[in-house]
This record gives structure tokens, sequence and C-alpha cells, in this order.
């Protein structure tokens, strides 16, 4: 019997309807669709083909960019770092992409290129002190760039933690800013918490792949369907005895005679070495627990609960039944890095 022993299955009405529910929480607002890190380990031109109601997209790099462009995607490209050198800003302007400004060499290398049109989306440090001018000094950067068409943005740093006041601090000092053009300042936190956050541009990430943002929700308490589902199968049954260890390290101690079956995948292809005792995993559709340590190419499961299980069944690791959100909260990690980890295709 041939089986394939990893398949990731992508649901392309679960990424249209989540657009809708972005739509639904911001109507007024522009949609920038995040598709950097591949769209979430979901495959990027796949999203970006997908999400063509979109009115832009954002990505992290330039290589990115420019594939989107030759893959015929004509909405606005949003490149999130920027650039760093005169021969990317060329190639930036060369395809029409817009550019994220956070730093004073990148203002000094559009001086010097004096590019005739070039779309800058000027970051703002509003307290997540990672790339950004701040607030006192923005006005002034503007005065330079002015000539050019100019969105102003900043980033959340807590807007999933919705009893945090930080996020309220962010809005008022992003706010006191005098620049009269075009803003964006809320990610899916943002969208799904802070509705006064967004602005004429929202910038959703997760909640686009069906998971939420937030701490001890999934996906499903907004309305959001799973994306991404990714299945194994079990590939071998072993009957063990009471006090037996199973796996590495003596991670798990059997409680009582009991049926442990051997799934084919592992933290080689990227499920998550640290997953604990009773990670929820489902088999054939029934929720049952990872027991013992994730190996790179297996991991193994309690089966007391599975009716005549067999080898081949249907393992779901995250996805249709099980939210990615349930998996990541044992597994010393986030949903982000799950979906990000994820095998694209089949193995």
């Amino acid at each position: 019997m041939k089986m394939q022993h990893s398949t990731l299955q992508l649901d392309e009405a679960a990424l249209l309807h989540n657009f809708s529910v972005v739509k639904s929480y911001a109507p007024q607002s522009n949609v920038l669709s995040m598709i950097k890190s591949n769209a979430y380990g979901h495959g990027m031109l796949w999203a970006a083909n997908i999400l063509k109601a979109s009115d832009g997209f954002g990505v992290a790099l330039l290589s990115d960019a420019l594939i989107l462009r030759k893959a015929g995607i004509k909405q606005k490209i949003v490149l999130l770092r920027g650039v760093y050198t005169a021969e990317e800003l060329n190639a930036a302007i060369e395809c029409n992409i817009d550019i994220v400004v956070h730093d004073l060499e990148q203002v000094k290398l559009i001086q010097a290129a004096k590019p005739a049109t070039l779309n800058i989306w000027l970051k703002v440090n509003t307290g997540m002190n990672r790339l950004g001018f701040h607030p006192n000094d923005v006005e002034a950067i503007y005065a330079i760039l002015k000539n050019y068409s100019v969105i102003l943005l900043t980033h959340f740093s807590c807007a999933d933690e919705v009893e945090n006041p930080l996020t309220q601090d962010q809005m008022a000092i992003f706010n006191r800013i005098n620049i009269n053009t075009e803003k964006s300042l809320a990610h899916s936190a943002g969208i799904l918490g802070w509705k006064e956050s967004h602005a004429d541009w929202v910038r959703p990430g997760l909640m686009l792949y069906g998971v939420s943002p937030f701490s001890n929700t999934t996906g499903l308490d907004f309305e959001l369907k799973p994306v991404m589902t990714w299945q194994s199968v079990l590939i071998a049954l072993r009957q063990q005895k009471a006090g037996d260890a199973i796996g590495y390290n003596r991670m798990y101690i059997c409680p009582e005679d009991m049926l442990v079956g051997v799934v084919g995948v592992g933290y080689g292809l990227g499920y998550p070495r640290h997953a604990k005792n009773g990670t929820p995993i489902l088999i054939n559709g029934i929720e049952t627990e990872v027991v013992g340590r994730v190996s790179m190419d297996m991991l193994m499961v309690n089966l007391k609960n599975i009716k005549n299980p067999k080898i081949g069944d249907t393992v779901t690791l995250w996805g249709n039944g099980l939210p990615i959100e349930k998996v990541a909260e044992n597994t010393a990690t986030s949903a982000y890095e799950l979906l990000c980890n994820a095998p694209l295709g089949s193995a």
C-alpha cells in the first residue's frame, strides 16, 4: 500500500471568506493584504491570485515584490522593510513598487536619486521600537519627501492584548502628527479589536489565514475559517504496557496498557518538536493527544479513544476540525511560526 505521509490542503473559499470578514470590520478602509513570508506559509502567488479584491499586498523582500510583478500582479505592492541600495531603489521604481521609509539613510538614497515619481509609506515609531522615525522628527522628514506620494503608517506592539493601554497611547501619539495624508495603523489585532485604528488602510495578515491574533481564542470566534489543513497518516500501531516509556527521553510513561499510534510526520517537516504530552491531534476526525517527544520524522499518539484504528488512517495535525491556535498553546510557540514552518505541497 502506497501512502502519502504528509499533505497540506489550502482552502481558496476560506481565504476569500476571511477577506470578506476583514471588509466587514473595516468597510471604509483600503486593504493591504499581508503575503510576506510566502503568505504565512500558504504560498505567496497562490494567495495573491485569489485575493484579487485587495487594494495592495505587503511583502518583506524586494525579490518577492519582483516575483509578484513578473507574475502579472497589478495591485499596489508595498516593500515593508524598504530599500537599502541605489540598485534596490531603481528596481522598485522601475516596477512601481511602494517602499516603506523608516531610516534617514533611506531618505538620503531618495534625495540622491531624485526619482520623478515614488510611492512612499513613511513609518512612525510610536512604541514598537523596531523601525520608524521618532514622532518628533516625522514632520521634518515628510517635508523632504512631500513631493512624492506619502502614506503615514505605524505598527502596534500590543494590540493583541486588549486590556493593554499601550495601543491607545500609540494611537494618540500617531494622531498628534500634523500631516494631511493617508494613514495606516491596524494589522489583524487592530482590525478586530480596535475599530478606531482602521483609518485609510488596514493591513490584515494572520486573520486572512483564519487564525485569531488574541490568546485564548480561535479564528472561529471571529467567524474566520482555517485556510490551511495539514494532515498525515498512521504508519504503525503499538500495544504498550503500563509503565512503558514512549519515545526519546522517556517523556511519556504509559499510565495503563494502551494502544499507541505512530504518525508519519515530525519536526523535520515542520511539526513543533516541543509539543507537550496532551497536544491535541485528530485521528479520523476524533480528537486525541500527542504522547512522547516528537521525533524528526514521526510522532506518537494515544489511540485509547479511537475506534478500530488502522495503518493509513487520516491524522489532522491542524486545520479543519482542529484550530491551529489550540496546537500552538501546547508547543511553546505561536500560530504564526507553525504556519510559516508547515511544508507546502506533499512529502
